[in-house]
């Protein structure tokens, strides 16, 4: 039960770090912070764990957002899924490049099966979505995967004792 609140407290911290740096950097700089923590709990405590994150920011990201509501928590949970799939067959345990490269890899994953359901039920300019929110999102969550997933394995450790 402690690594439940651990989780919700990672999480809404990401929440609450990725609406600071949106509003300063722009729609240019939006890093996917819940995707990493994500990844990081299904890398670091294990599948059962990644679910039960993607689940909590998938509920915090659709308490906030516009839209349909349970789409970002289907698109986190898939890729809670698809992290256990890369940690199987494509993770290298120890090498940060590997851990940013499932985070990147799952960046994209999120903002595709979210455009690919939103595709369904509404209409999107997936040219302008890739111009102005897949491309800058996925390499400003590339860009600070490192760094994020060294100062949440900090927060989780010091929490943890």
């Amino acid at each position: 039960m402690r690594k439940v609140f651990i989780i919700i407290f990672v999480v809404s911290a990401c929440f609450v770090v990725e609406s600071v740096l949106s509003s300063v950097g722009g729609r240019w700089f939006k890093p996917n912070l819940e995707i990493i923590a994500v990844v990081f709990f299904n890398l670091f405590w294990g599948t059962r764990y990644g679910v039960i994150s993607a689940f909590a920011a998938g509920l915090i990201r659709d308490s906030f957002a516009v839209g349909l509501f349970g789409l970002n928590v289907f698109s986190l949970l898939s890729c809670a899924y698809l992290t256990a799939l890369f940690k199987i067959y494509l993770f290298h345990i120890g090498s940060m490049a590997s851990r940013v490269f499932v985070a990147c890899v799952m960046a994209l994953a999120n903002l595709l099966i979210q455009y690919l359901v939103m595709v369904v039920f509404l209409s999107v300019d997936i040219g302008a979505a890739m111009t102005h929110v897949i491309v800058p999102e996925v390499l400003a969550t590339t860009v600070i995967a490192a760094y994020a997933f060294n100062k949440i394995k900090k927060c989780v450790l010091k929490l943890s004792v």
